[in-house]
């Protein structure tokens, strides 16, 4: 990647956030999922974590994904903070399409982090964790999801996440983290996780 595409793809990616950033409420979203019309929705989940706050809250950054995710692989554009810290943007790839990421927030004394994810021909995603204290020694996540599609193909997106796959995909991301946390090791199913997405089983002819 030479300097100049780099640069132009910084430029782009802040310019794009910062239009977006001024649509978006900037309080947490609430626990409860909110269908809010045929082309956005909003979901939460919590995470039951197998450690204290400050251990889990910077495995939620693009770097410290690489440690619990098999095949997370971001293409940074911009590094902040180690490439964890506010106003990094990088990349990610889901077969064919991808997905631009943008750290807006990520602050490890309040366990608070935001992130959109622009995927120009398919939807935008705004996505929120809140991390805190559990029982001793454990910690509870809360994953907060936004989706609004940008077009047709991002409208069935946002469709499938309203059913039992959103739920499926984030209990794979619990397993996965408690797995790395109690063995220090990957979970070999995780790389299901290393999109911007969750990933629907293909049907017998081999589609999505």
């Amino acid at each position: 990647m030479n300097g100049r595409w780099r640069r132009a793809m910084g430029a782009c990616a802040v310019t794009l956030s910062a239009a977006v950033l001024a649509t978006l409420d900037t309080q947490p979203l609430a626990g409860a999922e909110v269908p809010l019309s045929a082309k956005s929705l909003s979901r939460s989940f919590l995470l039951s974590l197998a450690a204290p706050p400050e251990i889990v809250f910077p495995l939620f950054g693009p770097e410290g994904e690489k440690q619990w995710v098999d095949g997370w692989n971001p293409e940074f554009v911009r590094c902040e903070g180690g490439c964890n810290g506010e106003g990094t943007i990088f990349r990610t790839r889901d077969g064919d399409q991808q997905t631009i990421w943008f750290v807006r927030h990520f602050d490890a004394e309040k366990g608070f982090a935001e992130m959109i994810l622009v995927n120009p021909e398919n939807r935008l995603t705004l996505l929120r964790i809140e991390v805190e204290g559990g029982a001793p020694g454990r910690s509870v996540a809360r994953v907060s999801y936004e989706w609004t599609a940008l077009t047709e193909s991002g409208s069935r997106a946002v469709e499938m996440h309203a059913g039992e796959l959103f739920h499926q995909y984030m209990k794979l991301w619990e397993a996965a983290m408690n797995h790395y946390l109690t063995t220090g090791r990957s979970l070999p199913d995780s790389r299901q996780l290393s999109g911007a997405r969750p990933q629907a089983k293909p049907d017998k002819g081999g589609g999505q």
